[in-house]
């Protein structure tokens, strides 16, 4: 309750001291002139337009980023090396294959054998079932 009686008490008192505060109507006449209007009403930007952060020269791509300057060449002395473009055919894939240039194998587990041998047995029983079961009639004319 206490509390209650003085935040009345601060609202009450609040409001008169507002309208004792002195509103003296300024002196200074508002300013009509035409360089003033002109100034006020200028739609003109005074500011210089930002840099542009990628430019093209000739050849060339140039940026600014992560506090870096970037330039980046395109033209064909400045092609990228062998592998590093996606050609179409799956990323990398214009290297040279090493294994096959120098016939050499590639390193198996025994286990990778097993499963080897067991698909290719796997995949001729399939095949072997199938030309069982294939009829073929043949007319002689």
């Amino acid at each position: 309750m206490r509390n209650t009686a003085i935040a009345l008490a601060a609202l009450l008192f609040a409001g008169p001291l507002m309208a004792q505060t002195d509103r003296q109507p300024s002196s200074t006449k508002p300013d009509y002139s035409r360089p003033a209007l002109i100034h006020i009403l200028n739609t003109e930007d005074t500011t210089p337009p930002p840099e542009p952060q990628v430019e093209f020269p000739f050849g060339a791509v140039q940026g600014r980023a992560i506090g870096t300057r970037w330039l980046i060449g395109y033209l064909p002395f400045l092609m990228p090396l062998s592998g590093s473009v996606n050609t179409g055919r799956g990323f990398g894939s214009d290297f040279p294959n090493p294994f096959v240039l120098t016939n050499t194998e590639y390193a198996y587990t025994s286990r990778t054998w097993r499963d080897r041998r067991a698909m290719s047995k796997e995949l001729r029983r399939i095949e072997s079932e199938e030309k069982k079961r294939a009829k073929v009639k043949v007319n002689p004319e």
